[in-house]
Formats: structure tokens, sequence, C-alpha cells
């Protein structure tokens, strides 16, 4: 039997009742990030150490280090019965890029206490949401006066609402044992937490307008009528679950307790569409109406496909230090609504928007992010186009002129999509080109210069230095009318459209910069708690005009856009350039000042005086379609070649000089140097961010690499590393550390978005 070592982990974490402190790290102990094998903590019973909980666990005498994090979670039982086939939910965690790393001897000693959320007196780790994992979490939203009562008795101007989950079948009401013949009947107590079981393990509540998102009390939360309030229940059996909504008096006397007035129940049945509204009746507790109550609802689904881990997390970090990004819209810039010669561009080999050609070039071109949109076609495979529809022209023509069809794109397969001939012609443009059809020829078949590349088509040919700017499209209701845009009733719902998206990123994204962003607040929502690993950003209309363009209120003014993406804890927002320049210039820093990342778009930020100024206001990035038309230094790309530089000078101060080969060969092929080649494979190997072909100021040829880094990326099972002369396996092809240097990589690396 190896010989092994005992340590315990401690951590002081205020808790609620019902909470459950664990641990995850990097070794196979510790459950290897995997949020199923988290090992649970238990509380420290005296006093003095209140809220702190522990584990002891047994390590290899191998073992000099650990690489941990804690979260705090809700155990998930349906049954409400035994903790067989338990499982739980991701209340919050300790995200963020870095982990806690100590060594065993640091560990060893006594009251050694880690707290949460902090792992040195200097720096704080973000404490985040859990994401969905196999658990589907169902929103209601009231706002809008949604409470009406018929008896005037009733009637107020703000109730306490709560909401339950509700065991549809769950076997637990009195009845009598046919072989015992004694009763087992439940109390009214324990019918509640069987049947109404806390049961739902996370229900929280949030309000726009309002920076918190927290669980509800006893009874409920305070609610007024002009109050947007979001309760979200997690479960893991929506089929067979309910919610019951209790509506309470709400009284200002603290010592009184409200009564209730009523409730109604939300069934499985009607939430089948993912989306939409309800209008329900209040029961009484006579059995009879006495009133009713309106609730939007929005059903998210976890994708079951995809495991993320807990590794590390870059949905709330930006490298707000560094100088302001700039990011291609669609490409090269947006060809579609400009005014120019169709044929005459073509003949000049036009890169259009939105496709793989102006995609590349915008990233040789200096920018540090593309922006493109991304929507799925019939066949769920995402596409970059903008528009929601295509026009499709008859050959035949009626009165001397093509007949127009308006397709949705999601009504077409992708091989339909991308069999069809496009006429970029200037939007609105009288479409009478006798020549059209001859015109596009060389596009149809498929190139770089091809319209509607897929998501993946984009991942494999684009640079994978060169970020990319996601907009997930989706319609939304128009204001004034409650309609879709562009009349699309028959739109996926949001599931539907987001799964395949974030599906490819996941498996062809490798290293890529990816940010997230939408119009829709739902699809940030969603794409927020669907995934920890990419940050979300909402977009934000110009709000110029006198009235909104979208009935949601979220999207009305940037002020409540601020509030939602604080409670939904987005990366930032992304404002129109005429909005921070016209009319809400005092915005910007108000944004700034809630810690949200600010992009800027729109045709304003085309002109380099207005780029000028914003940056100098400091707004993040700025999304436009000038980056072909002068030159542009990439400040990604600038900074991995510095860092690289840094890294290779650094580690030469500790490098045995080498004499020359008497032979006259070259002297990096030797045993025990690395060569810029095989450093750069190196540092991809170990996770290093998107590393550039070294360059030759950084003059490696001849050093002796000391190097600290993980080989368990890309599938590396087992590595052989040249190591000051000798070599270095790592037994289980999983740590390697060689602590020659002061230098690691992670230094290099914390700046990645």
């Amino acid at each position: 039997m190896a010989a092994s070592i005992t340590i315990t982990l401690e951590v002081r974490v205020s808790t609620q009742k019902k909470d459950k402190v664990a641990v995850t790290g990097a070794q196979h102990v510790l459950g290897a990030w995997d949020p199923a094998k988290v090992i649970f903590l238990k509380p420290r019973k005296s006093l003095q150490e209140n809220d702190v909980w522990f584990t002891k666990i047994t390590v290899g005498l191998s073992c000099k280090t650990l690489d941990y994090r804690y979260l705090v979670c809700r155990k998930f039982n349906s049954t409400g019965g035994d903790d067989v086939d338990e499982t739980h939910i991701i209340r919050h965690w300790e995200s963020g890029i870095e982990c806690r790393h100590k060594t065993i001897a640091e560990l060893g000693q006594s009251n050694t206490v880690d707290v949460y959320g902090s792992f040195e007196p200097d720096k704080r780790m973000f404490i985040d949401q859990g994401w969905l994992i196999d658990e589907t979490e169902v929103q209601l939203r009231f706002h809008k006066n949604p409470i009406r009562m018929f008896r005037k008795r009733d009637a107020a101007n703000s109730y306490k609402v709560k909401c339950s989950s509700v065991n549809l079948f769950h076997d637990a009401y009195p009845r009598q044992d046919s072989y015992a013949g004694q009763n087992l009947g439940y109390t009214a107590e324990e019918l509640f937490d069987r049947v109404i079981h806390a049961s739902n393990p996370l229900i929280r509540v949030s309000a726009l307008g309002r920076y918190w998102n927290k669980e509800q009390s006893v009874y409920g939360m305070s609610m007024s009528s002009d109050d947007y309030m979001f309760y979200k229940l997690r479960t893991y059996e929506l089929d067979s679950h309910g919610i019951k909504v209790d509506f309470y008096s709400d009284v200002s006397d603290q010592t009184t307790a409200p009564t209730l007035l009523g409730y109604t129940n939300i069934l499985p049945l009607h939430l089948d569409s993912g989306s939409g509204s309800l209008v329900l009746a209040v029961t009484g507790s006579h059995g009879l109406p006495i009133g009713q109550v309106t609730v939007s609802y929005l059903v998210c689904k976890p994708m079951l496909n995809l495991k993320y881990d807990l590794e590390k997390s870059f949905t709330q970090y930006w490298n707000r230090c560094r100088p302001t990004l700039e990011i291609g819209h669609r490409g090269l810039g947006d060809t579609h609504h400009s005014d120019f010669n169709t044929k005459s561009q073509l003949e000049d080999d036009i890169k259009h928007e939105n496709t793989l050609s102006s995609l590349i070039t915008a990233g040789q071109s200096g920018a540090d992010f593309v922006e493109f949109d991304v929507m799925v076609s019939k066949d769920k495979v995402p596409v970059i186009w903008h528009d929601f529809k295509v026009s499709i022209l008859l050959r035949k023509r009626i009165k001397g002129k093509h007949r127009v069809y308006h397709i949705p794109v999601h009504e077409l397969l992708l091989s339909q999509i991308q069999e069809l001939r496009v006429d970029f012609a200037k939007e609105n443009a009288d479409i009478d080109h006798t020549d059209m059809h001859e015109s596009v020829d060389q596009l149809t078949s498929r190139n770089n210069l091809s319209p509607f590349p897929t998501l993946k088509e984009a991942l494999d040919a684009v640079d994978e230095k060169i970020g990319f700017y996601v907009e997930v499209k989706y319609p939304q209701r128009v204001y004034g009318t409650k309609q879709l845009e562009e009349g699309l009733e028959s739109y996926f719902e949001r599931n539907t459209v987001l799964d395949p998206i974030l599906d490819v990123l996941y498996r062809h994204g490798r290293n890529r910069r990816i940010v997230l962003a939408s119009f829709d607040a739902d699809i940030c929502m969603m794409a927020r708690i669907k995934q920890n690993c990419y940050p979300v950003i909402m977009l934000i209309e110009d709000l110029g005009s006198k009235q909104p363009f979208y009935h949601d209120v979220r999207t009305q003014s940037i002020r409540s856009a601020i509030s939602f993406a604080r409670s939904e804890k987005l990366l930032g927002l992304s404002v129109n350039a005429g909005a921070l320049l016209r009319r809400e210039r005092s915005l910007l820093e108000e944004i700034l000042n809630e810690n949200l990342v600010c992009f800027v778009w729109g045709p304003e930020a085309n002109r380099p005086e207005v780029r000028e100024e914003l940056k100098g206001r400091g707004v993040h990035a700025i999304c436009h379609d000038e980056i072909g038309s002068s030159e542009y230094q990439s400040v990604l790309r600038a900074g991995d070649e510095e860092k690289l530089t840094i890294l290779a000078e650094e580690y030469q101060k500790y490098s045995a000089p080498v004499s020359p080969d008497p032979n006259g060969s070259d002297s990096s092929s030797s045993e025990g140097l690395l060569t810029k080649e095989q450093l750069t494979g190196l540092l991809l190997a170990t996770g290093f961010s998107n590393p550039s072909p070294l360059s030759s100021s950084s003059n490696l040829v001849g050093s002796s690499l000391p190097v600290t880094g993980k080989l368990e990326k890309n599938g590396i099972s087992e590595s052989t590393i040249i190591v000051n002369g000798h070599q270095d396996t790592p037994s289980n092809g999983n740590d390697l550390h060689q602590t020659c240097s002061r230098v690691t990589l992670n230094d290099y690396t914390n700046d990645f978005y």
C-alpha cells in the first residue's frame, strides 16, 4: 500500500438553512473538477467555529500541492424522503480563472481556515451563480399590475407572493396499510414537507430596478402594482411538479403575520410552449375564485450533452486594464445596407459581410474580435446571416419584373439555404436587375466568399487568435403591437435556438476568446445560466426615438438594462454610440460604476474621431465597419506576443549558457533545449492562451527553460518534456511541476479575455 497523508480542508462561509458546502479540485480525490463528484463538507458544531465547514482527504506522499475551489449547494430528492439517489444543485461557487493553490505543507499547518470567496488578503474570487447541469429552471414574471382581486376588501396596492414546488404524484396522502392495518397518514406539516416539499431546493427572486437576486422569505416577497418581479424555480422533474402561487396581504406591521388571501396553481401543461403568458384564477379559502393573476413564464432547459466543469470560468472576467479593443462589425463591415454598385463590387471581389472571407480578412487587418450574427436553420444548424428572412426571386417575370418572396431562414434546411443565389443589392432598392443571376454565379460554388457559412466553418477557418463576438438572433415583440418582429410568430422557442449554437461553440471553440450577445434579454439570461464558460453581453438599441423598439421593458432604457445585467450577472452591455454621445452621456459612467463592461456599436462608431472620444471615456470595445479602411494593431495579438517575449526573457535569466556546437549544427536542436517552435507547442499543451509563433527577438536558441504547467489539456495522455537537460515524464500525464523559475505560465494567462 502506497504511503499517504491525511489533511483537513476547512472554510468559513455564511450559509442558509438547507445549504451544503462542498469542495472540488484538480486531483481525483477532489473529483477532478467534475460537478457530479464534489466532496461535501461537514459543519463544525462548536459555537467558536460558527459557519466553519471541514472535510478530511487522503493523498499520496507524491502529491505536493492541491488546486481546489469551494461551492455551496442544495441537495435535492424528488420524493422528499430518504437520501437515496439524492443529487444536488449548485447555488453558487468560487469561479473565475484562478483557483486556490496550496502546498500540502501549508494545508498541514494547524488553524488554517480558508475564507469563502477570498484566497489571499488582497485577492477575491468571483462568487458566481450555478449553471444548469441536469436541472431545469422555470421563471415566472409578474409585472404591469398583474394581480386583480374581484372584491374591494381584497384589493390592495401590494401583496406578498410566494411560489412553491408541488409534487403532483407524491403518495403522501392519508391511507390505510392493508397488511398492518394501521393508519400511515401524515400530519399537515409532514404533508407540506413531502408534497409541497422545500423540495425545490432553489427558488430565487429578483426585481428589475433592484440589484438583488435572493431567496424568498416565509411569506414570499412584497410586490407592488408597478414592480417587475422574477421568480426562478429549479427542478429535476418538471413533468411531475407544479407550482403553487400563494397571495398574502402585505402588512406593514412586522409583528403581524400576513393573511393568506388565495392561491393559484401552474401545471406542467401550462408550460409546454417554453414561454408565454397565462391568466389564471386566484382561488380563495372557500374554493371559489376571488381574483385573477397574469403571469409570464419562461422555461430554460439544461445542455445535457455538454459537461462543463469547475476548473475555471470567464463569465465574469474581463481585463479592464488594457486599451479599448476593436471589433470588426460582421467582419469587414456592413455591406448589404451600404451604398455601392453591386456588379462592380462583385467584380472587385468584395468581401461581403458575414462571409468567411470578410471575417478572415478583418482578423488579418488588426481586429481583436469579429462580430457576426447567428441563427439556426430548419435542421438546427447554426448559420451566419443577419436578416431573419431571405428574398427569393422567381426566374419568371410578371409584367417585366421579378416576383419576390420573403422566406424566414429558420424555415429552410441548410442545404436549401446554401443553394440560394444571393443578390447583394442595397436594401430596399428596386429589384429589376436583368443580369442579377449572372452577377452572382461566382457565389454559387461554396467558398470563403459564399453567404451563409456555418458557425463551425467559421470556427475552423478564422485564426484562433481572433475573438468571436457572437450575436444570437432572436425576434422580439414589437412595442405597441406585441407581435414578433417581421411576423415570425412560428419561430423556434429559445432553447431550440441556443442549444445548437452552444453545442458548436463548446465542441469547436477550442482556446478562442468568445463573447455571446443578443438584443433579446431572455436569450442573454438563458445563455448565461446554460453554461459557465463564456461571458454574455446584452445589446441595447438606439433609444433616441420617441417610443421604444421592443415590448420588453428590460430593453427600453439603459438603466433598466443595467439593473437586469447586474441581477443576472451578465458581463456588461453593448450600447449604441449615438445614445452615449447625444442623449445619455452620463450613462457611460453609470455603466462603468456598476462594474459592467461597456461595448459600443452603431453608425457613429464608424467615425475615427468618435472612436477616439469613446476610447478616452473608457469603453472596453468598439464594434464598427472601418476595420479594413486603415492600419490597426491588434491589442490582443500584441499582448500575446509581449507575454511570450517576457516569458522567454524571464526564463533565460535562469538558463545555463550553451557552448556552440563545434560541428556547426544548430544548437537549438540539442537535447536539453527548447526551440521556439517547441516552446510554442509546449505553451499550447499547457493551456497558454493563444500563443503566437515566437519572434526572433525572443532569442530562445541556446536556452534551457524550466516549465510549470498542466498537460491534461488537449487530450495529452503521456508527454515527455526535455527540461534543464533531462527528461521529465509525468507518471500519469497530468501534472508536471518544475519549479526552477519564479515565473509560471499562469502569470501570463490571466488576461485571456
